[in-house]
């Protein structure tokens, strides 16, 4: 804590990874077994690879973010990312204001997906058993499809697209006024 760095790649086995530092440039963070918490604020894009445990990314991303978990939770707070993506295998995923320059992508296998105060030109998001929820800070040209389940829209805006696909569960969409 309270580090500076100009770029920092940190890969552990099995254990916790903890980076509350600030990093001017890239960070990747590598675990194989257990929890990646990264804290700091990274000026440059974030590359974050977790297999067996949950992963906390709170803070400001200046360039591009890329999270992929196998199994456990993704929770992504407080960032304003060029664009990001998103992949799980096993876990919900969860984005708190969240808000991209240009697109989002957020792909589940199993488990829900919630976004709570976010936005971004371009949304995609799909799952295969789990519901989607989120609540935008714009309006945007919606298309959502669901093999089982409802789906809740408002009407079409014109401040991008939203794409969301689920085959075992519900969609529903919310936009701030």
């Amino acid at each position: 804590e309270g580090l500076t760095f100009t770029n920092a790649a940190l890969q552990n086995t099995s254990g916790s990874i903890n980076c509350a530092s600030f990093v001017t440039g890239a960070l990747n963070a590598k675990n194989t077994s257990g929890s990646i918490y990264i804290n700091g604020r990274v000026g440059g894009d974030l590359k974050v690879q977790n297999v067996s445990g949950s992963v906390h990314v709170i803070g400001g991303v200046g360039g591009a973010m890329n999270v992929t978990g196998v199994s456990g939770r993704i929770e992504i707070a407080n960032a304003t990312p060029t664009r990001a993506v998103v992949e799980n295998t096993s876990g919900g995923i969860y984005l708190e204001n969240v808000v991209c320059q240009e697109s989002c992508t957020v792909t589940n296998v199993s488990g829900s997906i919630e976004l709570a105060g976010c936005d971004a030109m371009s949304f995609d998001l799909k799952t295969t058993s789990g519901g989607i929820r989120a609540s935008l800070l714009s309006a945007k040209t919606f298309d959502c499809h669901t093999t089982s389940g409802s789906v809740h829209v408002p009407r079409d805006g014109n401040g991008g697209t939203f794409r969301a696909k689920t085959v075992s569960g519900g969609i529903r969409v919310t936009v701030a006024e």
